[in-house]
């Protein structure tokens, strides 16, 4: 399956536009912060799948409606808060939400396969090693907007 990825809110989401076994998909990236996603998505003909590796049910809860008409969110991160999504917004589409606990050494093997493959590369934000402290702040705080990674 080829699908999107989808990360907290003011992070990045990820959402396939073409679809092919033998060719990378083609994907637009939408800041959540400064705009409503799931209405993005929407203008984009709806995600067939949305990855979700938020740990925030609130956050989650908000992109149900971006999913495409039998689209998927898999949910990947678990959050404190409950995912409150009213059934109507599942049932008018036919649209499914499953949890999925990753995490076995081939899951982790296929994924960096799908991403050599397709060239996918990390968003992330680097420090040296010596702003150590600035990072671990930054990444508890919640303001990072990507994986925070030390450098040396």
């Amino acid at each position: 399956m080829i699908s999107s990825g989808v990360v907290t809110p003011s992070r990045i989401f990820l959402i396939p536009l073409i679809r092919r076994v033998l060719m990378p998909p083609l994907m637009a990236a939408i800041l959540s912060s400064a705009v409503d996603a799931a209405a993005e998505i929407k203008k984009l003909g709806g995600a067939k799948t949305i990855l979700s590796t938020a740990p925030s049910g609130k956050a989650m809860a908000s992109l149900i409606d971006g999913l495409g008409a039998n689209g998927t969110m898999t949910v990947l991160g678990a959050g404190p808060d409950p995912i409150e999504v009213q059934t109507a917004q599942l049932i008018f589409g036919n649209k499914d939400l499953k949890g999925w606990a990753s995490g076995i050494a081939p899951d982790s093997e296929d994924t960096l396969r799908f991403a050599a493959y397709t060239g996918v590369r990390p968003m992330i934000e680097k420090f040296p090693l010596d702003k150590v402290n600035e990072a671990y702040n930054r990444m508890t705080s919640g303001k990072a907007q990507f994986r925070v990674v030390l450098t040396m």
